[in-house]
This record gives C-alpha cells, sequence and structure tokens, in this order.
C-alpha cells in the first residue's frame, strides 16, 4: 500500500513538472524570449506601439523596438483593421513614428506594427507589435436644431446649416477638424477651439463676456456676410483671415494674431469699430501682412514682423 501511495506521490509530482514546463514554454513563445531573457527570432513580439488621436483629428502611431532589434534597418509594415495601410523603412536612428489622417467620425480602429528582419542577419524573421486601439469622436452636425453645449465636449467636426449653437458659462468645446456654417448662430459664452479651419457664410458669430474665449487654430479662417459681435473676451486666430461681415469689438475685447508661418488678414467689411486691444505674437520671419488698414488703441507687437501688404511697417 506504501509504495503504491509513493507511486502516486511520484506522479503527482512529475504532473506538476511538466504543468510548469508547459506555462514556461506558453511564456516563452508569448513573450518571445529565452531563458537569457534575449528576443528570438520565433517571437511574433518585439515592437511597443503606441496610438493616439491628435489635436487636429490624425491618428499619431510612435513604435519602440526592444534592444535586440535597435541595430538594424528594417521595412515597417502598417496594419489598420488587419488590412495593410502602408509599408515604411526607417534607420534605425530615426523617429519610429507614421500619421494616419483617413479616419472618420465615431469609428474606432485597430493599428499593428510588423517587422521583417533581414534574412541573413541576426534578426531574421518577422516581429510583430500588440495591436492599438484608436477611438475618433462624433462630429455634431446641426440643421436648423437648436443645441446647448453644458459640459465639456470634444468633436471631430461642426457643421451648421440654421440652427443655433449655445455654449454655456464655464464649458468648451474643442472641434478638432473643421467648422462649417451656413445662416447659422454661434452664442459663445464659455470657450471654443477650433483647431482646423473656420468657415462661415451668412453666419452670426456672439461672445459677450470676459472671461470668453475662441480660438482659431487652422490655416484659414474666413467670414462672408453675416455678424462677428465679440463684445468682450478674447479671440486668437492663428492662420491667414478674411472677414467680409459686419464686425463688432468693443472695450473689453483683446484679440491675438498668434501664428508660426506667414499669416494675411484681410478686413473688407467698412463698419467695424477699431481693435480696442491687439497682440501679435506670431514667431515666423514671414510675419503678418495686413491687406488693408486697420485702427487700434493698444497693440502689442512682441518683436514680430508686421507689413502692411508687402511692405513692412513696423
Amino acid at each position: 500500500a506504501e509504495a503504491g501511495e509513493a507511486e502516486a506521490d511520484e506522479a503527482e509530482t512529475n504532473e506538476v513538472e511538466t504543468d510548469e514546463a508547459e506555462t514556461d514554454k506558453e511564456e516563452t513563445e508569448e513573450t518571445g524570449s529565452d531563458e537569457s531573457g534575449e528576443l528570438t527570432n520565433s517571437s511574433e513580439y518585439g515592437i511597443e506601439l503606441s496610438a493616439e488621436l491628435d489635436d487636429h483629428g490624425n491618428v499619431k502611431l510612435s513604435w519602440e523596438l526592444m534592444d535586440s532589434l535597435k541595430d538594424g534597418q528594417y521595412s515597417y509594415i502598417i496594419y489598420k483593421n488587419d488590412q495593410i495601410l502602408d509599408t515604411v523603412a526607417l534607420e534605425n536612428d530615426q523617429i519610429l513614428c507614421y500619421e494616419d489622417a483617413d479616419v472618420i467620425a465615431s469609428a474606432t480602429y485597430s493599428y499593428c506594427i510588423e517587422l521583417k528582419g533581414d534574412a541573413d542577419g541576426q534578426n531574421a524573421g518577422t516581429y510583430k507589435s500588440d495591436y492599438a486601439y484608436v477611438s475618433i469622436p462624433n462630429a455634431l452636425n446641426i440643421e436648423n436644431g437648436y443645441i446647448t453645449i453644458d459640459e465639456d465636449m470634444e468633436v471631430l467636426e461642426l457643421n451648421m446649416t440654421g440652427g443655433s449653437l449655445t455654449i454655456e458659462e464655464g464649458h468648451k468645446l474643442i472641434v478638432k477638424r473643421n467648422v462649417t456654417l451656413k445662416n447659422a448662430t454661434i452664442c459663445n459664452y464659455g470657450e471654443l477651439y477650433c483647431n482646423s479651419n473656420f468657415e462661415a457664410t451668412d453666419s452670426r458669430v456672439y461672445m459677450y463676456y470676459t472671461q470668453d474665449a475662441y480660438w482659431f487654430v487652422g490655416e484659414d479662417i474666413t467670414m462672408e456676410q453675416g455678424t462677428m459681435e465679440l463684445s468682450r473676451g478674447s479671440a486668437r486666430f492663428d492662420g491667414s483671415c478674411t472677414f467680409n461681415c459686419n464686425i463688432y469689438y468693443y472695450d473689453d475685447f483683446q484679440v491675438v494674431i498668434g501664428g508660426d508661418s506667414r499669416q494675411d488678414i484681410c478686413i473688407k467689411a467698412e463698419n467695424y469699430y477699431s481693435f480696442p486691444k491687439m497682440e501679435i505674437v506670431n514667431t515666423s520671419p514671414e510675419g503678418v501682412h495686413f491687406q488693408n488698414a486697420f485702427r487700434s488703441n493698444g497693440m502689442a507687437l512682441n518683436n514680430a514682423d508686421v507689413f502692411m501688404g508687402e511692405n513692412k511697417a513696423v
């Protein structure tokens, strides 16, 4: 009986050792490392991938290689939703990154990077990253409706045909891509950030309180017809601007011109009051080009280059 129990104990011990061996094998296959911790050629991994949505609604991919892969030159196959998106060749001293601008609102995308090593080199084989996921925010589309923003919100784009949008005090609306208004109204009691282009036709844009703010970060800001009544608060323009509309500024309003490339400012309206406060913080040597004369009760240039047309004014 005792001999039988001993044999049973030994069998259980062997079974445990077998299970541990299987576990070690699975971990080695999963991590792609041998007992020394070095990456093996049979690994599917070896690339650490991250993906995020930038301020302009584009997906930014960046990745790092495990140490044993860092001395090579590779071609990287980029997968999007398990379909080949692109193939790029990068030197090992280059920044390993990629940008995908082809995304749509409300979608979720998966990304994966595959590396093919030199068949004759020490890193021969195929290595793959794990998946990274990015969710794209919704678009805000308004057609003859009335929407109130009573919480902080981030959207891919804002499209309005008729209707009205109100941003309540203390809240912000961030639009990563374009804002397009047609016969629409925005009443801003908070903050509106347009990170790409702004185009308004026959529309009305209002701002009333000193804490209110508009940020127009895109390359082109255009308003044809309609009204801009920016009684108080501040507005920053980082791109070229064309205002062919009624413009009203009052004593508590400040405008900031702050791009990092050439800016052309064209104000076609004849009924606007002088800018009470203007600060120019453009950092480009090409400077800010005003296409017509304007008035300002107070201007801070901050060493920026200012032109009237193509002639340097300051």
